[in-house]
């Protein structure tokens, strides 16, 4: 089965504007097998889009270092659902990566999205030491041992509770995963 993914050489930095409409990205999606796309992109569309664009691309330039080729990379605007579709697709997205890159920023930390996307992938059995985290900044990850679930932010208030109920029912308390996460 085709599953999109994007060379990471094909991106440019308006593709990770708040709203990349009108730069043809998806245009630049090729099919691969499930399970073959290198990086699924964890990052919060609030931080800085040249930091999060120069991080990627540093990380890429090292994978094309070691493998010969530019990676391929998951990533939201490129390749994913939108709206409730996309909760309902984040299993199957990050499921077909073999790694999950995660670009925190100074925001990352206190987006829902991000903080469940990292919470799927764990809950999908993958290991710690598949993640890849590059901070964008000194302070990104400094709220890490203050972390709440709970107050997390959502743009869309259906989708926040859809997926604070998700996280409830897979730990029976919204702070539980807190371990889980700064792990």
């Amino acid at each position: 089965h085709a599953f999109p993914a994007v060379r990471a050489s094909f991106l440019r930095v308006d593709d990770l504007s708040w709203d990349a409409v009108g730069t043809n990205i998806r245009e630049r999606c090729e099919p691969v097998a499930f399970g073959k796309c290198d990086a699924f992109v964890s990052h919060s569309h609030r931080d800085a889009a040249q930091l999060r664009f120069a991080a990627l691309q540093m990380w890429a330039t090292r994978e094309r270092a070691r493998s010969g080729v530019s990676p391929r990379v998951w990533l939201d605007v490129a390749c994913g659902e939108e709206g409730c579709h996309a909760l309902a697709a984040l299993p199957v997205a990050l499921a077909g990566c073999r790694t999950l890159l995660v670009l925190a920023g100074e925001t990352y930390l206190s987006r829902l999205w991000c903080l469940l996307e990292v919470f799927t992938w764990l809950q999908l059995g993958r290991p710690a030491s598949s993640i890849v985290v590059v901070p964008l900044t000194p302070q990104s990850l400094a709220g890490l041992g203050t972390l709440r679930l709970d107050e997390a932010e959502c743009d869309d208030p259906a989708a926040r509770e859809a997926m604070l109920g998700w996280v409830e029912a897979s730990f029976g308390d919204l702070n539980a995963i807190r371990t889980s996460l700064q792990e």
